[in-house]
């Protein structure tokens, strides 16, 4: 096992993979599988979003224009 943090997209998948493995099979388990494997392929393919705030860099105000 490696010491390197986990990127948050990743904890979201592993979170939703066990939460749909404690559910009976179904409609709710299989949305949390395909929610697991869409933030794993987000992942896969580099994208990612920025959880630090939610301010604009030129102006400092709340929306995002």
């Amino acid at each position: 096992m490696t010491d390197e943090p986990k990127a948050p997209i990743l904890l979201h998948a592993t979170n939703a993979l066990r939460r749909a493995r404690k559910l009976p099979a179904g409609a709710a388990r299989n949305d949390l599988r395909q929610l697991a494997r869409g933030l794993r392929d987000l992942y896969r393919m580099g994208a990612y979003a920025h959880l630090q705030g939610n301010e604009s860099p030129e102006t400092g105000s709340e929306s995002m224009r």
